[in-house]
C-alpha cells in the first residue's frame, strides 16, 4: 500500500498502482520497492519510509500470516 494510494510500487517480478496486491510463498524473500518520488493527482510526493522501517528497496520474509507494507510520503 502507500499514503496516498496511487502510487506504483514493486514487489518481487510485478509491480502495480496501489492499492497493489502480491502473493509469494511463505519463509522466502522478496525485494519490495518504493519509489523516491511520485505525482498523485498533481501533487509531488517524496518517499518518507515503509511501515516496517526498511529503506525505498529492500527485502522482506515473507510470512504465514497476510501482511500489509505501506510506503509513506510526504507532499515534496
Amino acid at each position: 500500500n502507500s499514503s496516498p494510494a496511487g502510487i506504483a510500487l514493486a514487489a518481487g517480478e510485478g509491480s502495480g498502482v496501489t492499492p497493489y496486491t502480491a502473493t509469494f510463498a511463505t519463509g522466502g524473500g522478496v525485494t519490495i520497492s518504493a519509489p523516491a518520488t511520485a505525482v498523485v493527482g498533481g501533487v509531488t510526493y517524496r518517499f518518507t519510509g515503509w511501515s516496517d522501517g526498511g529503506a525505498a528497496s529492500h527485502e522482506v520474509t515473507v510470512p504465514e500470516a497476510p501482511v500489509t507494507y505501506t510506503a509513506t510520503y510526504a507532499p515534496a
